[in-house]
């Protein structure tokens, strides 16, 4: 296995005696996924840009 890859799991499993890390870890992972397939996915994007322009408009307000 690669170095890197072994330091990275090394620092899940300190991670994971933290369960408030672990939540934090599961949040920022998630939302990172949901971000990349908005960038990268067009379709997901298309449907978001609708939803995401009342809500600037709305806070222009």
């Amino acid at each position: 296995m690669n170095e890197p890859l072994v330091n990275i799991m090394h620092e899940l499993c300190q991670l994971s005696k933290h369960f408030i890390n672990i939540l934090i870890y599961m949040t920022l992972t998630t939302g990172t996924v949901e971000l990349l397939l908005f960038i990268f996915h067009p379709h997901c994007r298309y449907l978001a840009t609708p939803n995401r322009l009342p809500i600037t408009h709305h806070l222009n307000q």
